[in-house]
C-alpha cells in the first residue's frame, strides 16, 4: 500500500542522510536514547506495512521530536543495539 511505501522511502531517506554526515562518538551518547525509544515504535510500524496508522504516526512523532543532528547516528546505534533497520 502507499503507507508501506512511505515509510519505507522515509526511513531510506533518513538512512541515506544519515550515513553521508558524521555521527562523532559525543553525539551518538547524545542521542542513544532517542534512538533506542524509537525503534520499538517504528518496528511495530514496519512489521504492520503500513497497515497501523496509529503505528505509522507514532513512528514519525519519535523522528519529528529528535533532532537531525541526531540522524548521522541511526545506523551506527542501530548496528551497536542489534537493531534491524533497513537501509543501515
Amino acid at each position: 500500500t502507499m503507507k508501506s511505501v512511505l515509510v519505507v522511502v522515509l526511513l531510506a531517506l533518513l538512512a541515506f542522510f544519515a550515513h553521508a554526515q558524521q555521527c562523532t562518538e559525543a553525539l551518538q551518547v547524545a542521542c542513544v536514547d532517542d534512538i533506542r525509544a524509537a525503534y520499538p515504535v517504528c518496528k511495530k510500524a514496519a512489521e504492520a506495512g503500513g497497515s497501523d496508522t496509529t503505528a505509522d504516526l507514532a513512528c514519525l512523532k519519535y523522528f519529528n521530536k529528535m533532532k537531525p543532528e541526531c540522524w548521522p547516528c541511526i545506523c551506527m546505534v542501530a548496528h551497536a543495539e542489534h537493531f534491524d533497520i533497513k537501509g543501515c
